[in-house]
């Protein structure tokens, strides 16, 4: 007869590894057979519902979880032998965080919070990628110091190994901000002009112009600029460019000078009669020009002399160069009496009498009642009564007629010559 080994025993066994969802198990059949009784079969039962009879599957499961795996191998002899062994699949995190700014102009300081989650176990590692450096921080502050665009990146590992990681493109983005301004102060003001025509150069953007350094108040935009300020002021302007990058301040100071003050003084009456006149003095400045009725007089000092009716000013200009009118100064003319002498008669004196005579002097003008005043030769008063002048001996007389405003005129010297004793009669 011819010997047949007998058939040995089998011994179903296996390994795996524990993997992060969406990851392969392999599965590495480790059943050892013993004799001739060789493993024809391995059928494989994954625990979620699958099944597989290759001698080393992978398997993908859809959830995490503990799973259990039955291993049945079949021996040549039909015999089945058993194994069960237990693999977890361990949920993935959900990596997310936020962060408290993404636009800067120049440089940016941004705080990132870290926000992510996961459904069973911790996380227990961060990983940042910046842009331009990285962190293992998990609340960091990051401080961008370069113009550009930067992608923004996080990735979390739990303590089983398993991994996310949140990606923001273009994350972050950083502007140049335009340089200060070119500004110069404009030439003096007067007080009281309004300012206006103030002016910078930038690179293109908008100018605003502030009252204060802060920029808490907006006081117009572009250039030039009218402020209508009147008194010493300082400004501030600034360009916005991209995004709203403000540009460093330029101040721009304006200067204005002080107003002269127009006075006239006037040094006596400014009404007076026909022929008188009045002196005017301005306050003291740089230069002067005298007006009347609007118009100039020629004079240009300090004093002037006015004799002719009519409303006087003063422009006077300071060492700035700011100029004042003054108030108008009215100056009115009375006129005089007219003595008409066309139809005098002048009588003679005899032999040293009072019997000489001054008549026909006509008045007009002026403003009546009249007063009259005839002085002689010593300028001793002889009469008042009218124009005529009666009664008196030879000599020189004056007639002076003032009028009811005080306008007085005068007429003369006109003597009276004593014509002597009449001649004797002729004897016959």
């Amino acid at each position: 007869h011819t010997m047949l080994p007998c058939a040995g025993s089998l011994t179903a066994d296996f390994s795996s590894a524990d993997v992060c969802l969406g990851n392969n198990i392999c599965f590495t059949d480790l059943s050892t057979a013993q004799g001739t009784n060789n493993i024809i079969q391995w059928l494989w039962n994954f625990g979620d519902g699958n099944t597989d009879s290759v001698q080393n599957p992978c398997h993908s499961y859809a959830a995490a979880g503990a799973y259990s795996v039955p291993l049945i191998i079949v021996a040549a002899s039909s015999n089945t032998y058993p194994v069960v062994k237990h693999v977890h699949v361990f949920p993935n995190p959900a990596a997310f965080f936020m962060y408290d700014a993404g636009l800067g102009c120049d440089s940016l300081s941004v705080q990132f919070s870290d926000s992510s989650t996961v459904s069973s176990g911790s996380i227990t590692a961060w990983l940042w990628n910046f842009g331009t450096d990285s962190s293992i921080a998990q609340h960091p502050v990051h401080v961008y110091n370069t113009v550009d665009t930067f992608d923004i990146a996080l990735t979390v590992t739990t303590d089983n190994g398993c991994s996310d990681t949140h990606t923001i493109i273009n994350g972050i983005i950083i502007y140049s901000s335009p340089p200060a301004p070119v500004a110069s102060s404009p030439s003096p003001y007067c007080q009281g002009d309004s300012i206006a025509d103030l002016t910078a150069t930038g690179t293109g953007g908008t100018l605003y112009w502030s009252s204060n350094s802060s920029l808490t108040d907006t006081l117009g935009t572009g250039s030039p600029f009218t402020s209508g300020a009147t008194s010493t002021d300082t400004f501030y302007v600034v360009e916005s460019g991209s995004w709203v990058c403000l540009s460093p301040v330029t101040q721009v100071i304006v200067s204005v000078n002080p107003f002269p003050t127009a006075n006239i003084t006037a040094l006596g009456p400014t009404t007076f009669c026909a022929g008188d006149s009045v002196g005017l003095q301005s306050d003291t400045a740089t230069a002067y020009e005298w007006l009347l009725n609007g118009g100039s007089t020629g004079s240009t000092s300090q004093n002037m002399i006015a004799s002719s009716a009519g409303n006087y000013q003063v422009v006077v200009t300071n060492a700035y160069g700011c100029s004042d009118t003054s108030a108008v100064v009215s100056v009115a003319i009375n006129p005089v009496t007219v003595l008409n002498t066309d139809s005098i008669v002048i009588d003679s004196s005899s032999c040293g009498n009072s019997d000489g005579s001054i008549t026909g002097i006509t008045v007009s003008g002026g403003s009546s009642p009249y007063t009259f005043e005839w002085v002689d030769g010593a300028l001793l008063v002889v009469g008042g009564d009218s124009a005529n002048l009666v009664n008196v001996p030879s000599d020189s007389y004056i007639l002076t007629v003032t009028d009811s405003l005080g306008c007085a005129t005068a007429s003369g010297p006109h003597s009276i010559i004593d014509a002597g004793a009449p001649s004797a009669p002729a004897a016959s």
